[in-house]
C-alpha cells in the first residue's frame, strides 16, 4: 500500500480509486469491522489481526485520499492461504511479489 501511495504523491494525485487483483505477502495485517457497541455508527473498526505468510491476495479495492490533511488509504481485500479464505480492511502489508 505504501508503495501505490508513493506512486500517486510522484504523480501528483490526490484521490483515485483502482483494483488489486493479485499479489502475495509475507504477512498482512488487517481489521473486519464489528457493531458499534455505543450505536453511535452501524460498524467500527474491530481488533488487528495479522496473517502470516505466504498470503494469497485474490483481490482488493483501494481508495486513496486524504483525511484530516494527511493521505489516507483504505483498502478492502480477499485474501487467503491454503488453509481459508478472509476479508477485511488491510492495514499494512509486506508484498513479496
Amino acid at each position: 500500500m505504501d508503495a501505490l501511495a508513493k506512486v500517486a504523491q510522484e504523480k501528483g494525485v490526490d484521490s483515485a480509486h483502482t483494483e488489486i487483483l493479485s499479489g502475495t505477502f509475507d504477512t498482512l495485517e488487517y481489521c473486519i469491522p464489528t457493531d458499534c457497541p455505543d450505536g453511535s455508527k452501524a460498524l467500527q473498526y474491530g481488533e488487528g489481526r495479522t496473517a502470516k505468510g505466504p498470503v494469497n491476495l485474490i483481490r482488493g479495492s483501494v481508495t486513496l485520499g486524504r483525511r484530516n490533511g494527511e493521505p489516507f488509504i483504505h483498502c478492502v481485500t480477499r485474501h487467503g492461504s491454503t488453509r481459508r479464505v478472509r476479508c477485511g480492511q488491510a492495514t499494512s502489508s509486506s508484498p513479496t511479489r
